[in-house]
């Protein structure tokens, strides 16, 4: 039997690290997408499948790994953020869409 101090949350329930407050405790993991395009840059996919699980709850979404150098580049479709272009794809993200 659980007591009130032990009682499990429920993945409903607010969260937040201060001073982040979070509207559930559901956070994504980090995913590959190779969706970028050769040149490092975030294309309207990213951003729709970045979109679609923000619509599907989850309050937090780490994103993937991205290139901060560019001579660390590990795979042709991954994403840059070590210029201010490559940084202005990513930042659209987080204009509302639909």
């Amino acid at each position: 039997m659980h007591t009130t101090a032990s009682r499990p949350r429920c993945c409903n329930s607010r969260a937040g690290w201060a001073p982040l407050r979070l509207k559930n405790r559901v956070v994504m993991g980090p995913m590959g997408t190779n969706f970028g395009t050769t040149d490092g840059f975030s294309t309207e996919r990213d951003k729709i499948y970045y979109a679609e699980r923000a619509r599907g709850g989850a309050a937090m979404i780490i994103t993937e790994a991205m290139v901060v150098s560019g001579h660390a580049r590990n795979h042709r479709a991954s994403l840059c953020i070590f210029d201010t272009c490559s940084l202005s794809t990513i930042s659209n993200w987080s204009k509302r869409s639909g």
